[in-house]
């Protein structure tokens, strides 16, 4: 038994070690969990028939002139103050916010994308 073998404070990378539940097999070639792996429990069927219900009877009691109402009561509160109802309503009608720099980052990473091809011999 090595030094690090005692630690608990030490990762399983450090150990040299993997725990029989992260096994390279439990992935497939892409890295995703595997058929059968015993991490991959995923959202238990009954949380998701349960959503898939509420939703249902959502859309069954709220008529269109609810959803206007409520669409009007928050507008009202976004230009009482409230910041919450104001980012909803801009990220509902205008989308989420993006960094301003994104236009120029795009453009940067297209012009190194066309060098590492271009240096590859890739079209």
């Amino acid at each position: 038994m090595s030094d690090l073998e005692g630690d608990k404070n030490v990762s399983v990378i450090e150990r040299g070690t993997i725990p029989d539940k992260m096994t390279p097999a439990s992935h497939d070639r892409w890295g995703r969990f595997a058929v059968g792996n015993q991490l991959n429990k995923g959202k238990p069927a009954p949380h998701a028939r349960r959503i898939a219900l509420l939703r249902a009877v959502l859309f069954k009691a709220a008529t269109p002139a609810d959803m206007l109402e409520a669409s009007r009561k928050m507008v009202e509160m976004a230009k009482e103050g409230d910041r919450a109802a104001y980012a909803e309503i801009m990220d509902r009608t205008v989308g989420k916010a993006v960094p301003s720099d994104l236009e120029s980052r795009m453009h940067e990473l297209e012009q190194l994308v066309r060098q590492v091809l271009g240096k590859s011999g890739g079209n």
